[in-house]
């Protein structure tokens, strides 16, 4: 985060502590999106309707896994690899295309309440009366 500008970066401020994600995963969320780690991904930003996408598709726990690489420029769409797959965003439409196995399916738009938030994590209760 601070290697990409901090505060000033594309993801502004933080808004959670580091929390343990699926397996090794662990995330940080922020203003515009999140970091997420782990040993066999390594650190990736994920941000905007590339991050939204990536949410209702069910996090680190969906069919694409964790990112491995940050948001593509690429001449017509902003890419993002992830372990099983790619999001792809059409600047000029706006949509997101997901790619599994060389399968592409246009994914329908979030909705206007926004993405999901990430599952709580929870401790099993202790001492039941």
């Amino acid at each position: 985060w601070q290697a990409m500008g901090g505060m000033t970066s594309a993801l502004g401020a933080p808004t959670s502590p580091e929390t343990p994600g699926d397996g090794a995963t662990r995330y940080v969320t922020f203003d515009k999106g999140a970091i997420y780690y782990s040993p066999t991904s390594g650190a990736a930003p994920v941000t905007g309707a590339i991050y939204d996408a990536w949410a209702t598709l069910g996090f680190e726990r969906g069919a694409l896994g964790l990112p491995t690489s940050a948001e593509l420029q690429e001449p017509e769409w902003i890419g993002q690899n992830f372990q099983h797959g790619t999001l792809n965003l059409d600047p000029q439409t706006r949509s997101i295309t997901r790619v599994i196995d060389g399968v592409a399916l246009t994914l329908p738009p979030p909705p206007p309440s926004g993405p999901p938030v990430q599952l709580e994590r929870f401790s099993p209760a202790r001492n039941r009366v």
